[in-house]
């Protein structure tokens, strides 16, 4: 089949990987640059264990109190119409039975999400990648063992992290601040160079007959006579398809508006800074669960990012970075913070429900939807592919995908 792919991030790269590999016609359609939006910036970090939704029991009504500060999940006021119905959704969301709802349902993608990177790994993709686990870290025993049974009420989760503290944490980071003395250890969680990944994706789907049209912006969907989608129109021409998978982002419902699908999604600004400190010492991925920093290790670099940030605009704020960078500096007080670039900022596509919307669209099964992972982009990216891949090709049983996942719940 002929297939047209609208975004060029890491789950609509996978995607589009996965299905020229099975013999279809691919061209992937990017109107900026391949991993232009959230999947440039984001944490480096695959750990499908802590796929869990953003809007957790009682954290909407903290971010609201916050106006925008004191929390890295951040709501920031605005009356557009759109805008106010995705906050009505998410605090729906937030309560402890949806929560633990969704967690269950997010288990169908993460329980493979590993296995299906090394599928990916093992069709010979190349590119920089580590296993050297994380330490989400905490101050105080009590928050830790609280965290912890939020990994333990899910069966697969549970055998792959544990308990760490004192000599053993000291041993698995010791560069991190004394004041951290308990944490969650995970082995098998990852770490995968964002950049790499997506510029060796570019190049194998080139490489085995496909296309990739950076800079060409999706405008439209093209319509046959009988009212069935027959392709895209963009900013360089007319481009026919059998299917399109949309894999735009938080852009997305620009697409799926004149199907009438009414996609409910907002960009969650996230921040990240990348020191260049040799000589670091840090060995893995470290979360501060105090200030909400994600940590991440490739060579000299480091890459700490932080906040989900909703109702702003696109500027990189210097009150942002200075949390970051300050909150870094007193975690790893022995690190040569002098290096550091100025910062970046991009927007991560989130359902009001926190889950991924993944599946074809009522009354126009000829468009698959991939978008809406949120932080999850990268650590659920291979799996979703796959998905993606197997209901083209016929077989994945599009009812097997948990509803939560489903576009239907926005029709």
């Amino acid at each position: 089949m002929r297939i047209a792919v609208v975004g060029g991030g890491v789950v609509g790269l996978i995607s589009a990987y996965q299905l020229v590999r099975s013999g279809h016609e691919v061209t992937v359609f990017e109107k900026h640059r391949i991993g232009a939006g959230a999947s440039t910036g984001n944490a480096c970090l695959v750990n499908p264990g802590s796929s869990f939704p953003v809007p957790a029991p009682g954290g909407f009504s903290q971010a609201v109190r916050s106006f925008g500060g004191g929390t890295a999940l951040l709501i920031r006021p605005h009356l557009r119409p759109s805008y106010v119905r995705f906050l009505l959704g998410m605090a729906r969301a937030s309560n402890q039975r949806v929560f633990d709802r969704q967690t269950d349902a997010y288990s169908w993608l993460g329980r493979e999400a590993l296995a299906a990177f090394d599928r990916l790994d093992d069709t010979g993709l190349e590119y920089e990648r580590h296993n050297r686990g994380l330490a989400e870290v905490f101050t105080e025993r009590d928050q830790r063992d609280r965290y912890l049974q939020q990994y333990q009420r899910v069966s697969w989760m549970a055998p792959k992290v544990r308990a760490v503290e004192g000599n053993e944490l000291a041993t698995l980071e010791p560069a991190l601040a004394d004041v951290y003395r308990f944490g969650v250890w995970t082995q098998e969680a990852r770490q995968v160079n964002p950049t790499s990944l997506m510029q060796a994706l570019r190049d194998a789907i080139v490489t085995a007959g496909g296309a990739v049209r950076e800079e060409t912006a999706v405008r439209r969907l093209l319509r046959s006579s009988s009212g069935q989608v027959s392709g895209v129109s963009t900013s360089s021409g007319e481009f026919t398809a059998d299917r399109v998978v949309i894999a735009a982002g938080y852009t997305s419902p620009e697409l799926t508006r004149a199907l009438g699908l009414r996609l409910c999604m907002e960009g969650g600004k996230g921040y990240s800074v990348d020191y260049v400190a040799p000589g670091h010492g840090i060995v893995g991925t470290v979360i501060l669960e105090d200030s909400h920093l994600a940590l991440s290790v490739f060579g000299d670099r480091l890459r700490v990012t932080s906040f989900m940030e909703f109702g702003g605009d696109s500027a990189v704020k210097d009150r942002a970075i200075s949390y970051i960078t300050s909150h870094f500096e007193q975690a790893f007080p022995g690190v040569d913070s002098s290096q550091r670039t100025a910062g970046w900022a991009g927007f991560r596509p989130m359902a009001p429900d926190g889950m991924p919307v993944i599946g074809s669209v009522p009354g126009a099964p000829e468009v698959i939807l991939a978008t809406g992972h949120a932080m999850l982009g990268l650590s659920l990216g291979a799996i979703t592919g796959e998905v993606i891949r197997d209901l083209v090709d016929g077989t994945l049983d599009e009812a097997s995908i948990p509803k939560e996942f489903s576009p239907g719940r926005f029709a």
